[in-house]
């Protein structure tokens, strides 16, 4: 910068991105790599310029924006084809199919992954990775056989270069794939040679989570004592990591569950939950949706052992748990939102925080592989130093922007503090799913529950299996047109509203509801009360502190032109339904994110 050599500064700024990416610091990467695209393009290197859009890609990756990733790597692809880069293409066509096998495009994942196969000689480019994300591609699919058959085709391609520790990598998922096949043999064969060269590399992550994986397969084969004992060793060996930590403990939980060990299911269970908030921090907002839906088997379980133990405080815990997030992906998200809510100084406070915890474990990795007692004890204190100095920033943001914050860092809300929200004649209804709710009968169930919250009292009610209420909910389709709904609805109202036993005073009723029951048309199965819904507890609490500052013109947003990518069918009625009510309507092709958001700031 001193000499204003602007080539050594972009090449300076695209070292930093690698270095802070392979930190685990997508944020820093992310900023690197953009600043390094930004003086390729401005000294004209186009070769530059696609490497350094594919770089931002895989920041954006690692941040769990999925589809900005797959618009910089589309453009680094596009770029280098133009450029006759062979290998440029092979790498971003390997990079678009891991994007889109994360996206659950299957069929798109497959193609990508297969010209990158194809292009590169009929070979793996990576030598085990691309034919890895392919196996789970085929698996996504459903086609586990073929899935089976790519994943022992990058294992030995690993074992025949000699990679043994990225042949554990393959063999751990290989080994999970075989037990969702029951094959539980092979799968306690694969999964002990991934933990042993695990040990022998001293991947402590890799030894934990394997440990963990072992104890899965014992779960399935009926050895609870041995798979709770190693499940144990594991969550212990994953201190530090927070990711392994929560399915470390998730997977624990479920075998405590399984034990009828509740009390301390229920512990473990809340720590896991507590676990994936604190990895869903720092990432991008449809990273966090994805993982809170892939760990949902936490909040089962959870919600399950507290319904039948009728702890209504840990019930509404974990049913506002996962709400508490979606609260925030549905508002698009905290990273936006801050962005335009806090002080910047609090805001890079934050940033500075959590890329300090994500150096701090990344430390703690080290020192584990260096096998040095007195190296572990002192990376272990900056983790902890450095998660308490997050800790404290957040608290700093809800003390100092205490409105904003109740948005950006939501106080989920208990029983006493729904209580204290409703009025006279309201009861607020939380729907749920709990695992094996009911009893020794239901084991090997998820069973729908419900909360249900008047200002008087609070009750928790066990309904029917959730396969039941899905096949009701099949049954009562809005497309069959010319069949008589009333059978239909009144088996939805004698699976999900008759069980509750509302108060005869009750005159309107809140419904929160979960996954499917989105689609119930609950106004049906409470004929002669008003109904209402809301996201959850805590959304209404925010809801009425509002309520006393009215909008006074209605914004109405319809029609809008949907691209082909986004595959959602076309809304036209919404065109005439907007205009009806709107003071001002955003309509068509004026439809957009950006046309709201501006329109909004007015």
């Amino acid at each position: 910068e001193e000499v204003g050599d602007v080539t050594v500064q972009g090449m300076a700024y695209g070292s930093i991105g690698s270095v802070a990416l392979a930190l685990g610091d997508a944020n820093r990467a992310l900023a690197s790599y953009t600043k390094a695209l930004e003086i390729a393009r401005e000294v004209k290197d186009p070769r530059g310029e696609a490497i350094m859009l594919g770089n931002v890609g895989n920041a954006h990756m690692a941040r769990g924006d999925y589809a900005r990733a797959l618009e910089y790597q589309e453009q680094a692809i596009a770029l280098a084809v133009k450029l006759r880069d062979l290998p440029g293409q092979v790498r971003g066509l390997a990079n678009k199919g891991m994007i889109l096998f994360h996206l659950r495009d299957g069929e798109r994942a497959k193609a990508a992954l297969e010209q990158s196969i194809a292009l590169a000689g009929g070979r793996d480019p990576d030598g085990w990775n691309v034919q890895l994300t392919l196996g789970l591609v085929y698996e996504q699919l459903g086609q586990r056989t073929r899935a089976i058959e790519e994943l022992q085709a990058a294992l030995a391609s690993c074992e025949a270069r000699g990679r043994a520790h990225e042949a554990s990598v393959v063999q751990t998922n290989l080994g999970l794939m075989l037990l969702k096949e029951r094959r539980f043999d092979e799968a306690r064969t694969h999964i002990e040679k991934a933990l042993a060269i695990s040990e022998r590399f001293g991947d402590r992550r890799g030894v934990a989570l394997n440990r963990s994986n072992l104890g899965l397969v014992l779960t399935r084969l009926g050895e609870l004592d041995k798979a709770i004992a190693l499940q144990r060793q594991a969550v212990t060996e994953a201190e530090g990591d927070q990711t392994t930590l929560m399915i470390n403990r998730w997977a624990l939980a479920e075998s405590l569950h399984l034990k009828g060990a509740d009390e301390e299911a229920l512990e473990v269970a809340r720590a896991a939950a507590e676990s994936i908030d604190a990895v869903a921090r720092g990432h991008a907002d449809e990273h966090a949706a994805r993982l809170r839906e892939a760990h949902a088997g936490v909040f089962l379980i959870g919600a399950g052992v507290a319904a039948r133990r009728g702890d209504l405080e840990s019930l509404a815990w974990f049913l506002e748990r996962g709400r508490a997030g979606a609260l925030l992906e549905s508002l698009g998200g905290r990273e936006a939102l801050a962005a335009v809510s806090l002080p910047p100084e609090l805001l890079e406070l934050e940033r500075e925080a959590q890329t300090r915890l994500t150096i701090a474990r990344r430390g703690l990795d080290r020192a584990v592989k260096r096998r040095r007692l007195k190296d572990k004890r002192k990376a272990q204190a900056k983790v902890r130093e450095a998660q308490a100095a997050l800790d404290e920033v957040v608290a700093r943001i809800q003390g100092s922007a205490k409105a904003k914050a109740s948005i950006l860092y939501p106080a989920q809300a208990d029983v006493a503090a729904m209580q204290a929200m409703l009025r006279p004649g309201e009861a607020l209804v939380m729907y749920g799913a709990g695992r094996h709710v009911g009893g020794a009968q239901r084991r090997g169930q998820d069973v729908l529950l419900a909360l249900v919250v008047t200002p008087e009292k609070a009750h928790a009610v066990g309904l029917a299996p959730v396969r039941a209420v899905n096949n009701a909910l099949a049954a009562l389709s809005l497309e069959s047109d010319g069949e008589d709904p009333t059978k239909a609805i009144a088996g939805m109202r004698s699976m999900l509203a008759e069980p509750l036993k509302l108060p005869a005073d009750v005159k309107r009723v809140l419904v929160s509801p979960t996954g499917a029951l989105g689609y119930v048309p609950f106004a049906l199965l409470f004929p002669d009360r008003e109904l209402a819904y809301t996201p959850s507890g805590t959304t209404l609490g925010l809801l009425r502190e509002r309520e006393a500052k009215p909008g006074l013109r209605i914004l109405a947003l319809g029609d809008p032109t949907y691209t082909r990518a986004s595959k959602l069918p076309a809304l036209p009625a919404s065109r005439s339904e907007a205009e009806a009510i709107g003071d001002t309507t955003l309509l068509g092709d004026g439809a957009t994110e950006a046309d709201l958001r501006a329109a909004l700031a007015k």
